[in-house]
């Protein structure tokens, strides 16, 4: 059986980023030692649509998104070579998620015996936010008038 395509669009990719962000937000209005991982994932989750969305309205394909995968480091240079006003290199909060995002998908899965750690919630919350806010701006500039 074919899989179906999946039909990708820039907007929807930057909806989700912007519905994982502000639940983000809630949760970190009440965190606890249990929702490290969830904000994690949702942080993480957050950022890797919103910087897929931005690489779409580049031009992107869907099998070059697919090829990326879930690595924030590699979205994140991806995204500032085409054209995100970002430094190029992945910032140390980025680094941090990538490890708990990519495999084994550590904030998706718990494992025993392991530990995960995210940027405090003033650092992160905040940055997730200027991404997406980034990513906003250069797409209102991209629309017909």
């Amino acid at each position: 059986m074919p899989i179906p395509k999946k039909d990708t669009s820039a907007e929807r990719l930057f909806e989700g980023a912007q519905g994982y962000c502000d639940s983000m937000e809630v949760l970190a209005a009440h965190p606890n030692k249990s929702s490290v991982d969830v904000i994690g994932l949702l942080a993480s989750h957050s950022l890797e649509l919103a910087l897929k969305s931005f690489l779409i309205t580049k031009g992107w394909q869907e099998k070059d998104i697919r090829n990326v995968g879930h690595n924030l480091e590699k979205a994140w240079i991806k995204a500032a070579n085409s054209g995100l006003d970002i430094i190029p290199e992945p910032p140390y909060w980025v680094r941090v998620l990538a490890l708990g995002h990519g495999c084994p998908f550590i904030f998706r899965y718990p494992q025993n015996n392991t530990a995960v750690a995210i940027p405090t919630l003033d650092e992160l919350l905040p940055e997730i936010k200027r991404i997406i806010n980034k990513i906003k701006t250069a797409g209102s500039q991209m629309e017909p008038d």
